[in-house]
């Protein structure tokens, strides 16, 4: 745990890191807690969240968002695409739209949406149905995925032959 002028900052593991501020308000970067191997035990029961920075919506950055945002109801920073699929889950958290260059000021805390080179994809039951379907991500480089290279993509394919992407 970092402690600068009264506010902290802790490690969760892996992408999740929580914010507390001098007046004790908290918020997670990358909500993922309970299921996060990486995440120490004494960490994954929280007793306050009053907000969510989500930087993307794969699995290991959002894990546990559905589940505390329905728990805590807090306010919720993510980009407009994922803030609208959140709005459809109706946890009772009030989600905030971002987009890159953008600002929000959270209770203590004042965020701004920086630019990643980094994909997004939301697992939900549209991906889960087109697995069953036989779709699969098909690599576009040989490598996977941490050092996969900028500019190289994964698709969604039904067979090796078949060209089309969804």
């Amino acid at each position: 745990m970092l402690n600068w002028r009264g506010h902290r900052i802790t490690y969760f593991g892996h992408s999740t890191f929580g914010l507390t501020t001098r007046n004790g308000q908290f918020a997670l970067i990358d909500p993922w807690v309970t299921t996060n191997p990486r995440c120490p035990e004494n960490l994954k029961k929280l007793a306050r969240l009053d907000a969510i920075f989500l930087t993307h919506g794969h699995t290991d950055h959002m894990g546990d968002m559905l589940a505390l945002a329905g728990q805590f109801k807090p306010k919720v920073v993510a980009t407009f695409e994922t803030y609208l699929w959140l709005e459809s889950k109706q946890t009772g958290a009030q989600c905030l739209p971002a987009n890159k260059g953008g600002s929000q000021k959270v209770g203590d805390f004042e965020i701004a949406m920086t630019n990643a080179f980094h994909s997004n994809s939301i697992e939900d039951k549209r991906t889960a149905d087109l697995r069953r379907r036989g779709w699969r991500v098909r690599r576009e480089a040989s490598r996977w995925p941490d050092d996969l290279p900028r500019g190289r993509h994964l698709r969604f394919r039904r067979h090796e032959a078949d060209s089309r992407t969804v």
